[in-house]
């Protein structure tokens, strides 16, 4: 048990470290992702933060795999570069201890992984698209930046405005121009300042001093209005939640070789990533084994190419599976058949170089 807990705290304080790294590198870039998006008008920036938030999750359940892989990797690699293994097996702590504790550590970090992802990662992915396709017009005009046309509505609402105090929420030089779905006619209005207002549930943006123009772009009957006060109500936000695969919860997507390939696919990423933390476990066990003059890193590089082809080809063949290229029943399965082989190959190499010299 002492032993137990040495090793289980050299595993989980390298990897919560590591994680956090990696955590914070994915976040920041998909930070930068999101605020590209805001800052062409496409996604509003009020809901940024609650979007950041969502991403944690699912992002956790990918890098938490890579995590225990290094941390076995540093933590096994400086105990071989320190010869405290080489101390532990002279003293009766054979390979078979050695990998039953780290597949035991393994095996609760998949359960985690595959909590996340077989029934949280649904519900989130769910709640990040109900959040960007209900987001209300009110919130999308709060969101507006000085200085640029924004388009709304597939391009059939355009907004500008030269200048917007944040504090008061009130729009100078205002330009407003949307198209009528039915006639075509583009309503075109401008005025010296605009501003939100609110009424028993109902949202509005009011224009002061203004004009509006309407009629079809190319024809000469064009109306124009001169006015003090225009007030339009702005349409009450529509929730559309895509039927994506993604936002699936479990039952839907039952069974593994479901009919539909692209369902088969996202049930079976959603098992592979718990997998892929048993197999790369049970894989940096032989590849942390290290001689003490060559550092503690010298399988660093080979171990880290065997993830990157790994968990590339399990994007490639989620692909596959999901285009009907090859059949569900076969599957993601046959990939982790491959590396349970390679570690198992890696892990009795020792045995067969006696057997053969």
């Amino acid at each position: 048990m002492i032993i137990f807990r040495y090793f289980a705290k050299e595993i989980v304080i390298t990897l919560l470290a590591l994680t956090t790294i990696l955590m914070l590198i994915f976040l920041s870039n998909q930070f930068v992702h999101y605020l590209m998006r805001a800052a062409s008008g496409s996604l509003p920036s009020a809901i940024l933060f609650q979007l950041m938030m969502l991403e944690i999750p699912n992002l956790l359940a990918l890098l938490l795999p890579l995590g225990l892989y290094v941390a076995i990797l540093i933590g096994y690699g400086r105990m071989y570069a320190e010869s405290e293994m080489t101390v532990l097996q002279a003293c009766g702590f054979s390979q078979n201890k050695l990998i039953a504790m780290t597949m035991t550590i393994a095996l609760v970090l998949a359960i985690i992984v595959g909590a996340m992802m077989l029934w949280l990662s649904p519900i989130i992915s769910a709640d990040r698209d109900r959040l960007i396709t209900s987001t209300s017009p009110a919130v999308l005009l709060k969101s507006l930046l000085p200085g640029r046309f924004q388009t709304f509505n597939s391009g059939r609402r355009v907004l500008y405005a030269t200048d917007i105090n944040q504090s008061t929420g009130m729009a100078s030089n205002v330009f407003m121009a949307q198209q009528d779905k039915k006639s075509k006619q583009w309503s075109v209005l401008t005025a010296k300042q605009a501003h939100l207002a609110e009424k028993t549930g109902d949202a509005f943006v009011v224009l002061d001093h203004g004009q509006e123009y309407t009629g079809v772009p190319g024809q000469k009957d064009f109306r124009v209005v001169n006015f003090g006060q225009y007030r339009e109500r702005l349409p009450k936000a529509k929730p559309v939640i895509r039927k994506r695969e993604r936002a699936m919860t479990f039952k839907q997507l039952w069974p593994l070789n479901n009919k539909d390939p692209r369902k088969a696919a996202e049930l079976q990423w959603r098992f592979s990533i718990p997998i892929m933390v048993l197999l790369l476990a049970l894989l940096a066990i032989p590849l942390s084994k290290v001689d003490p003059r060559q550092g503690k890193f010298a399988k660093m590089l080979p171990a880290i190419l065997i993830f990157i082809v790994y968990a590339n080809f399990l994007f490639v063949v989620r692909g596959w599976v999901a285009n009907g290229k090859i059949p569900t029943w076969l599957g993601m399965w046959w990939l982790h058949g491959v590396v349970l082989m390679l570690a198992l190959i890696l892990l009795g190499w020792p045995k067969l170089k006696r057997m053969w010299a």
